[in-house]
């Protein structure tokens, strides 16, 4: 089981660099479009990327089963 519950924080951490990419390739292609000149559209969309890491590597942890107890 907690091998189980390993692999599946790592599939969510990697699901959430996923969604960082696309964050971030969603605002590379806002800025060639001549887009994305707020500071607002460039702090939401790191805010998105940063969020989505943040809770797949605390996923991963938690399931990783790598805690002292």
């Amino acid at each position: 089981m907690a091998h189980m519950l390993a692999l599946f924080g790592n599939v969510v951490l990697w699901a959430s660099y996923a969604f960082a990419m696309l964050c971030l390739v969603l605002l590379v292609y806002a800025v060639s479009q001549g887009g994305a000149r707020e500071v607002a559209t460039w702090v939401v969309m790191i805010s998105l990327c940063t969020a989505a890491l943040v809770i797949g590597s605390l996923i991963r942890y938690i399931l990783g089963g790598k805690r002292k107890a």
